[in-house]
């Protein structure tokens, strides 16, 4: 006599019963920026603390494994679905243990990544001015930027190209960000810190056809970054993975962050990246506002910030225009604006931030 199997798994009850506990979580966010707040630095911090540990120890990323897995996994469950679905009992189960798998993706976003969208915003936090931003800002905190960047100069090695060049392994470089971490948290207790460590991907080069240069997977707890981009990128990049993987999701609030955390190293060249990401930033922006200033500032500009620029816009032009990166933006914008910020631009309001912090607190 064959044994009755039951159509619906008990762990497909608690699967389903966590996603039930996300969608909560998240109508509770939209509601109570406080909540959000205090999950993110609680609950959510211990996700992020626990997957981050585990995924450190190895040196690859976890998260691009999984994703190379999942047409394996596919194809062995369309081999068991042959084999062992034979009635519509067993059918029913088997679509319920792959459910099992997927639902609680949901809510672990939603312990992860998510609280940090609705928790109360930077400007709250560090008690910036959030009022929009003038020409005359923009060119202040472009001065006071070059002001801090142009004694690093004669530090940094530059390459015939024009190009620096970063002196530190993509290791080395996770090292002295999470030892800045430790310092900014201490003066800016915002977030709280982990032993983080950034990850290389074999993919990286379909990475920047989408124009990504790093991506923080919240199932994984990892800070992914892509190092096909030129190494002035690189640390900045670290810094704002690791920022997310702090709980600081909106983009312009991990921009923001990243670039003062690299001014907290103690290496030259992390903090050269920070200052000077942060730089082409605001000089954009100025760039919109005041086209006159902003061809004299260009003009004063030293040749080597210059050259790291055009080296910069030749090392990319292989990857522009490209329908990857029309996917990408397309893709990001609909996910940010889904978690409530204004979308892709939320990237550049960095420079309100920027000025907030450089010109109107000192």
């Amino acid at each position: 006599m064959r044994k009755r199997v039951k159509p619906v798994p008990l762990v497909f009850y608690f699967s389903l019963g966590f996603f039930i506990l996300g969608v909560v979580f998240s109508f509770v966010y939209r509601k109570s920026a406080a909540f959000a707040g205090g999950i993110n630095d609680t609950v959510a911090h211990g996700f992020r603390f626990v997957l981050g540990s585990i995924t450190r120890i190895v040196p690859f990323s976890v998260a691009e494994m999984l994703i190379f897995s999942i047409p394996v996994l596919a194809l062995i469950a369309v081999i068991v679905s042959f084999r062992y679905a034979y009635t519509a009992a067993r059918r029913v189960r088997m679509l319920c243990i792959i459910l099992s798998i997927l639902l609680p993706l949901y809510p672990l976003y939603m312990l992860t990544l998510a609280p940090g969208y609705h928790a109360p915003s930077l400007e709250v936090k560090m008690q910036l001015s959030a009022d929009p931003v003038s020409a005359e800002e923009l060119k202040s905190t472009a001065e006071h930027l070059l002001s801090e960047l142009e004694p690093l100069l004669n530090k940094i090695s530059y390459a015939e190209s024009g190009a620096s060049e970063n002196p530190l392994t993509l290791k080395e470089t996770g090292e002295q960000l999470v030892e800045a971490y430790d310092a900014f948290l201490a003066d800016f207790p915002i977030a709280k810190n982990l032993n983080g460590r950034p990850k290389t991907v074999v993919l990286r080069r379909y990475m920047t056809f989408a124009e990504i240069t790093g991506m923080y997977t919240f199932f994984t707890g990892e800070a992914n970054v892509n190092t096909v981009y030129p190494d002035y990128v690189i640390p900045f990049t670290v810094a704002h993975e690791f920022a997310h993987q702090r709980g600081i999701a909106r983009e312009n609030e991990a921009n923001f962050v990243a670039a003062l955390v690299c001014t907290y190293a103690e290496n030259d060249y992390v903090r050269y990246s920070g200052l000077f990401n942060l730089f082409e930033y605001v000089i954009s922006a100025y760039a919109s506002a005041d086209r006159v200033g902003y061809a004299g500032l260009w003009k004063n500009l030293d040749p080597r910030l210059v050259g790291e620029m055009r080296a910069y816009s030749k090392a990319m032009e292989p990857y522009r225009d490209h329908k990857l990166g029309e996917v990408s933006a397309t893709v990001n914008n609909a996910y940010l604006e889904m978690n409530g910020t204004p979308g892709i631009i939320s990237y550049g309001l960095v420079v309100d931030l920027a000025v907030a912090y450089y010109t109107r607190s000192r």
